[in-house]
């Protein structure tokens, strides 16, 4: 049997890499006599007439290794002390990132070396080997594309403003997302076409009417997508906002190419798919400058005219007398309705705050206050009642 000339146009050179991937489909027979015939003292011979091959092999193996690892410890000490003297900067991170994937690049080159020494003479052992190796090195260069864009999206969201961080995030991981699966559908692609020697024109061609007919299968996930792009670029709302979508409201956890989730106030958590929450009217509490409240405070309808101006003037000297209720414009104390039960006074109050809790400790003491303020006046406060009048007829003579 022949040994299959793996040397004769240079490790991965353009016709070697053609000639493995177009080998005959013939050859692809391994003889079962080889695998029969294989026995302790064949392998023994083996070793005894190849041992030089096999020495070399293992000497280039080690100064392979040996010579990556070097170029690894230099690329690392370069790349700490440049780190230390331009903090902030990318083309250290850049470095430092992609040491690990250069390590297993240089690695898997050594072994691919070193195995061109040894004597195999099975041209299908051959082929195989060499298109395992192309798969490989084609899988770790993606994965070193994706460590380096990780390196990369997190560079630049570190160096936006606090205003914009979160809003940056959502927008540099959907466009992570989208062209890491460019590059795995690209290197898919490479290796269908050139390791298994696969018509991809007529995959691509096959998969346009398959696409076409998938396109109304999953229109719903294509809205999603194109919803998601929507939110992140109209910027409704950042990672951390009230808002309230629809019915459902809550804080905003975080959005994906399928949905966003809002977590409730009452701790469950709410997936929106994207196509509804960008057809939906959003309001963003968190971005409002004030909190807008209304208070009806009721009294008896026993109250005379000169306890109702006296409890007006009352509200008047408690709201006065907090800043908060004053910054956007003054409170509004209006006696606004005679009910059937009560006398109502209406009071407009604009919190100086987008903080819910804020607003909420600032108007219980104000409603305690009110409560102290008009037991000592004498104001009685109203509650729905009915008062019934019974009238004794006598009858007619």
């Amino acid at each position: 049997m022949t040994r299959f000339p793996a040397n004769s146009d240079g490790i991965f050179s353009a016709n070697y890499i053609k000639r493995i991937l177009h080998y005959p489909s013939d050859d692809f027979k391994l003889p079962m006599s080889c695998i029969a015939n294989l026995h302790p003292k064949s392998v023994l011979q083996w070793f005894s007439a190849y041992w030089p091959q096999l020495l070399i092999a293992l000497c280039i193996l080690t100064g392979s290794l040996t010579l990556v690892w070097l170029l690894r410890r230099l690329v690392i000490n370069l790349s700490k002390h440049w780190h230390e003297h331009h903090r902030g900067n990318l083309l250290p991170r850049l470095c430092q990132s992609a040491i690990r994937p250069l390590t297993w690049l240089g690695m898997l080159l050594g072994i691919r070396l070193a195995m061109t020494t040894l004597p195999i003479t099975s041209p299908v052992a051959s082929l195989w080997i060499d298109r395992g190796f192309i798969c490989v090195i084609a899988i770790t260069i993606v994965l070193g594309l994706n460590i380096l864009l990780n390196t990369f999206c997190h560079w630049l969201i570190q160096h936006e403003t606090k205003t914009q961080k979160a809003q940056q995030v959502l927008m540099t991981d959907l466009i992570r997302r989208l062209l890491m699966a460019v590059i795995w559908f690209l290197a898919l692609f490479f290796l269908l076409q050139n390791v298994f020697s696969l018509n991809v024109s007529a995959l691509l061609a096959g998969a346009g009417v398959i696409g076409l007919a998938l396109a109304f299968a999953a229109q719903n996930t294509v809205a999603n997508l194109f919803g998601a792009v929507s939110l992140i670029g109209d910027s409704p709302f950042k990672i951390g906002d009230w808002v309230k979508i629809g019915d459902q409201e809550g804080l905003v956890e975080g959005i994906g190419l399928r949905s966003m989730r809002l977590r409730a106030f009452t701790g469950e958590l709410m997936v929106i798919p994207n196509r509804i929450a960008a057809d939906a009217v959003i309001i963003n509490n968190t971005n409002r400058t004030h909190i807008r409240q209304t208070i009806n405070i009721g009294v008896t309808y026993s109250t005379p005219p000169e306890k109702m101006r006296e409890a007006m003037a009352i509200l008047k000297e408690l709201l006065e007398s907090r800043p908060i209720c004053n910054k956007v414009r003054p409170p509004i104390i209006v006696f606004n309705e005679m009910k059937d039960w009560s006398l109502n006074i209406m009071v407009i109050i604009w919190f100086g705050t987008s903080d819910l809790l804020e607003k909420n400790a600032e108007l219980s003491e104000l409603h305690l206050q009110i409560l102290e303020r008009f037991n000592q006046a004498g104001i009685d406060f109203a509650y729905p009642s009915n008062t019934t009048y019974l009238v004794n007829q006598q009858p007619k003579a």
